[in-house]
């Protein structure tokens, strides 16, 4: 019973969160924001260009043997004009 309550109490790590599958990534032009996903890329595979879907920047499609996938999860914040009221 003892070993029962022991094991509940250890901590757990999920494989998913070991391997991290994603990774947050950054629009280097504009910064939206995207999930970055690695996947194994098969013999022979030609990478296709990838774009930014706010700026058009163009995005790397591998890194060597992966292939990476663009996820998009949020917008950049647009900066508020600031008016200056002169009294």
């Amino acid at each position: 019973m003892l070993q029962i309550l022991l094991q509940t109490l250890r901590p757990r790590r999920l494989a998913m969160i070991e391997r991290k599958p994603h990774e947050d990534f950054n629009c280097p032009n504009c910064g939206v924001q995207y999930k970055l996903v690695r996947v194994p890329a098969q013999p022979g595979f030609v990478g296709e260009l990838i774009h930014c879907k706010n700026c058009n920047q163009e995005l790397a499609s591998t890194d060597g043997e992966n292939i990476l996938k663009y996820f998009l999860v949020g917008n950049r914040r647009r900066a508020r004009l600031r008016v200056d009221t002169l009294a």
